[in-house]
């Protein structure tokens, strides 16, 4: 697996003798923590983004939600089938309870992994968002 940083960008040295061309859009995740309307109980995960393909492709996404802390991050939530349009771009949204989030003492830390595959690469990439730190 690649890990790419919020902002990389495959450069097409990157892609040399693979066949395809780089495009200028980056690979991009950020991140969104509100809390549902009517509800204290219940946050509203928004991640908005961009999976940086080779060729435009529909693609499988999985969220991996996560709490960081100086040794482990805390696994949060693992949650997969979500899709991109043709040219990568996507909105995932899911509900949690806020609870969940608090997953340390104090002001918690919490960012988004989202990792999908690129079907002519044959490799999977990882997309970091920002991180939310707020106490939950």
């Amino acid at each position: 697996m690649v890990a790419l940083p919020a902002a990389g960008l495959l450069s097409a040295g990157m892609l040399a003798g693979m066949g395809g061309t780089a495009s200028a859009a980056a690979s991009s995740a950020s991140l969104n923590i509100g809390k549902v309307s009517g509800s204290n109980l219940t946050c509203l995960i928004t991640v908005r983004g961009h999976a940086h393909l080779v060729q435009p492709n529909v693609t499988g996404l999985f969220l991996k939600v996560r709490g960081e802390d100086p040794v482990d991050d805390d696994e949060i939530l693992d949650k997969g089938g979500f899709t991109s349009d043709a040219a990568g771009n996507f909105v995932i949204q899911q509900r949690i309870p806020c609870e969940s989030l608090d997953e340390d003492w104090g002001v918690d830390e919490i960012y988004v992994n989202v990792t999908y595959r690129d079907p002519v690469l044959a490799k999977a990439f990882v997309i970091r968002s920002n991180t939310i730190k707020q106490s939950f």
